[in-house]
């Protein structure tokens, strides 16, 4: 008997653990980024220290996955996404003063002695 078929008889909701394990794991990236940019900002006492590429790549997969997440219960992340980020933009309205110069996409972020 496969794995899936011995849940279902067993009344597990394959479905629903792997929406939720999904959406758990995104947490798990969050934090991943977090320690790569702490490391990339203050050093890393035990052993080698996070570089700003290794924050982004942690940022980006953590994004991948939250899409990923959303096409599991919205089944369009690209519109919900959009459709929040519309939603966001409303709330925040900066003026054009407000917004600070584009950067390059690959330009390091100095880190700061301890």
């Amino acid at each position: 008997m496969a794995v899936r078929e011995m849940d279902r008889a067993l009344g597990i909701d394959t479905e629903l653990d792997s929406r939720t394990l999904q959406v758990a794991t995104l947490s798990q990236g969050v934090l991943r980024a977090v320690v790569a940019a702490r490391c990339a900002i203050r050093g890393y006492e035990r052993g080698p220290t996070n570089t700003w590429d290794e924050v982004r790549t942690a940022l980006c997969d953590t994004a991948v996955h939250t899409l990923v997440a959303l096409h599991g219960i919205a089944g369009d992340p690209a519109r919900v996404f959009a459709e929040r980020l519309e939603v966001l933009a409303l709330q925040v309205e900066p003026s054009v003063s407000d917004v600070p110069p584009r950067s390059s996409p690959h330009q390091t972020v100095p880190s700061t002695s301890r």
